[in-house]
């Protein structure tokens, strides 16, 4: 019921050089390499499916109701 994403984050996949830590053009990346691994972490609260083809279908959703804080 939870989805870590911290592997995905900038964190843990980009590795800038001294050089490239300096350049004010990378200032987002650097605020977001700052982010902990536990706010990456989301609690699954439901889900949206869709079956068929891209121009028709159907859609349904799934809803935890029981969520815990």
């Amino acid at each position: 019921m939870l989805l870590n994403l911290s592997k995905y984050s900038c964190k843990n996949n980009i590795d800038l050089s001294e050089e490239e830590k300096k350049d004010p053009l990378n200032k987002e990346i650097l605020e977001m390499m700052s982010y902990e691994d536990e706010d990456f972490v989301y609690r699954l609260t439901g889900v949206c499916i869709h079956r068929g083809r891209a121009n028709s279908g159907h859609y349904w959703s799934l809803i935890h109701l029981k969520r815990g804080d």
